[in-house]
């Protein structure tokens, strides 16, 4: 069934209700007829906001003023869209997301067209999507490789709006930016959006805008990964969370074969299976279930070998996948075992001295002598087809080798010793894996310090180099982490620190609904990587009116309420970063106490009440209460877990049979990290 949420009261007064969320009443008395922000991004096309400014950093820039143009008159538009003669995905994405909005927002079909044999001129009535003949006609300079892969430029010259952007997904993301600028379309789950309809009048807006991403790629998590239905297939195209970092890395597989399994993060013993080389080449092995990678200090001989083997490895799946076919792998990636010290023989012992205390010495430099010979196998001409461009060779920076080997010296340059001074092209990075930060806590707390440097040291050496974060209980997914003091910090660091990726792991393989407000961290997130600048506070506000409608306030009170919670057991527990492998929260009540679960059922009581009046529109009520269900579960969970001394059997026996339910109607397959929920739900 399909379920769209837009407020009743969004379709009387959009204007009141987005500028209350900052503002409060009527803008045109509040603001003296300036701009309102909505969402700290964009303003929204009314008579009372006729013209908008911002720039936020050098990447997002909105200008716009309207025009005496209409665009759409007493329910009508003389306006067509112009598409390329040879359409891209994203061009036919682009297309049917305005068609549809559009239309849902002022009644009106577009008329698309053609862009063979168009030209500008001043009395034309367009909007142009990407890189038509119209838009060449301009002979504009715009610099196209600044927007990156998916950032965009909007700009109108005459009564023609243009919309251009970066290869993948730009002009799909400029037609987002449309539809929020004119009707404020936000999305924020499956079935939930935000569209201000009934327009019959729309002036014609005088753009210049420009909105490229604060980090260039961005992991597809939880949620945003999607469902069958036609809203599930382009929820990760609204919230412009598109990337997998397993996307962009060579394939490596574990035998000879193309047909064995691959292994793109943890993989080291893929490139050297201990049961094929171990008992010719033992110096390989740390004798713990991970590669030395000084091979013991034996350079002249097996280490040289152990390179060589590695390189093959590399060169291998480079002819497996070439570039012509797979132009997607930008990096490989050889990645030391999970959850494993690193060798500490004498070599890497010395190796490890002699370069600031850090295991990730021998890690940088065994990387480069990889790539340096996989380098002189694509230079040869034999190989042509198998070269890329800027190929990395990536080692994880993760737990033990989370240090940089090398400190920064009193001018502010980095101070490297003369072994891991690679001036002969080879692409080494780090893909920095940020265990040991506290996402519990502030970005900027005193627990976080080692690691922002850290990320700061390895951004310096590496511009463009990955991030990978944490948050959330990995041993329990039922219970609330408080990541939202931390993550719109640590987006503005990233970002400062010229980091290209970032994969936040917040229970990102649960790909239905979520409980513990995951569903809004992962919001916050999409919202942050993509602009750092925005308002943590409008983004709570905007997510709450439309996720709960009517019953924000007391989901709002929850939330706050959890995060209270959260502090509390922060202090009395002295939860440092590791307790995320904490497995026994939802278990007991140990921590959740039984004020906790009143507190939170009362809560959620009456924000199931607040909803009542949407019982006439069935499809519109089993959306808002699915959302409510969400957030339910976490103190279920706990109350059929323990005895909690509230409930009667009959009570508890409600709860189970709902538990199980809703569970299985929001899709929620997991209870903890790649551990399916279905024997928790069979033994209730």
């Amino acid at each position: 069934m399909k379920k769209i949420v837009i407020f009743l009261c969004l379709i009387i007064s959009l204007v009141t209700v987005f500028a209350s969320c900052k503002n409060g009443g009527d803008p045109a008395d509040t603001n003296n007829g300036k701009a309102v922000e909505y969402s700290g991004e964009l303003a929204v096309n009314t008579e009372a906001l006729k013209q908008f400014e911002k720039n936020y950093n050098e990447n997002h820039k909105f200008s716009y003023k309207t025009t005496d143009t209409y665009m759409v008159k007493d329910g009508k538009t003389s306006y067509k869209v112009v598409v390329p003669e040879i359409e891209t995905q994203s061009i036919s994405y682009a297309k049917s997301e305005l068609s549809r909005f559009f239309k849902e927002a002022t009644g009106v079909d577009l008329k698309f067209i053609k862009d063979t044999g168009l030209s500008h001129n001043d009395s034309n009535r367009y909007i142009s999507l990407g890189d038509t003949s119209l838009y060449k006609s301009l002979n504009r300079d715009d610099d196209i490789t600044a927007l990156k892969k998916d950032g965009t430029k909007i700009f109108t010259k005459d009564k023609t709006v243009y919309i251009i952007g970066g290869a993948e997904t730009g002009v799909l993301n400029g037609v987002y930016d449309f539809l929020k600028i004119n009707f404020g379309f936000e999305y924020f789950f499956t079935d939930c959006y935000t569209l201000r309809t009934n327009v019959t009048d729309l002036k014609l807006l005088d753009y210049d805008v420009t909105d490229i991403s604060d980090i260039e790629y961005r992991e597809i998590i939880g949620y945003t990964k999607g469902s069958d239905s036609a809203d599930g297939k382009m929820i990760s195209y609204r919230l412009r969370l598109r990337d997998s970092y397993g996307n962009l890395l060579l394939p490596i597989h574990m035998g000879d074969t193309q047909t064995t399994e691959i292994k793109n993060n943890h993989n080291s013993l893929y490139f050297l299976p201990e049961e094929k080389y171990g008992t010719t080449y033992p110096e390989f092995y740390s004798g713990a279930g991970q590669l030395c990678y000084t091979a013991h200090g034996n350079e002249k001989g097996t280490y040289d070998e152990m390179t060589t083997l590695c390189a093959e490895k590399i060169e291998q799946s480079l002819m497996w996948y070439p570039a012509a076919e797979y132009p997607q792998y930008k990096a490989v990636l050889l990645g030391q075992m999970d959850n494993v010290p690193m060798c500490s023989c004498t070599g890497c012992a010395t190796m490890k001295s002699e370069h600031n205390d850090a295991n990730s010495a021998a890690l940088m430099k065994f990387m480069h002598d990889v790539g340096k010979k996989v380098d002189a196998w694509m230079a040869l001409e034999e190989n042509a087809a198998y070269r890329r461009e800027n190929f990395k060779y990536m080692f994880f920076a993760y737990l033990d080798t989370s240090r940089p080997p090398f400190v920064e010296d009193s001018n502010g340059n980095i101070d490297i010793a003369e072994d891991l001074k690679f001036d002969d092209g080879v692409n080494v990075a780090p893909f920095f894996a940020q265990s040991h930060l506290h996402t519990g806590v502030s970005f900027d707390d005193k627990a976080n310090i080692e690691q922002k440097e850290y990320i700061r040291l390895w951004g310096k050496a590496f511009p463009g180099t990955w991030a990978w974060s944490y948050g959330g209980f990995y041993n329990d997914f039922f219970t609330f982490w408080d990541l939202y003091s931390f993550y719109p910090g640590y987006y503005k660091y990233l970002k400062a620190n010229n980091y290209s990726l970032t994969f936040p792991q917040i229970k990102s393989c649960q790909t239905g609904a979520d409980t513990g407000f995951n569903v809004l961290a992962i919001y916050m997130y999409s919202k942050l990587a993509w602009n750092s600048e925005l308002s943590v506070e409008n983004i709570f506000d905007e997510y709450f009116n439309a996720m709960y409608a009517e019953a924000a306030e007391p989901m709002r009170e929850m939330f706050d309420d959890l995060r209270l919670w959260f502090g509390r057991c922060l202090t009395d527990n002295n939860w440092t970063w590791s307790v995320n492998m904490n497995g026994s929260i939802s278990g007991s009540m140990e921590f959740v106490k039984q004020g906790d679960i009143v507190t939170m059922f009362r809560h959620l009581d009456e924000a199931y009440s607040k909803i009542e009046m949407y019982k006439k529109d069935p499809a519109k009520y089993s959306s808002l209460k699915s959302h409510i269900d969400m957030e339910w579960l976490f103190p279920a969970k706990v109350s059929i877990s323990t005895d909690t001394g509230l409930f009667t059997e009959k009570q508890l026996a409600d709860i189970k049979t709902n538990f199980k339910t809703y569970v299985r109607t929001l899709g929620m397959q997991y209870i903890k990290e790649f551990t399916s929920i279905e024997p928790f739900l069979n033994s209730l």
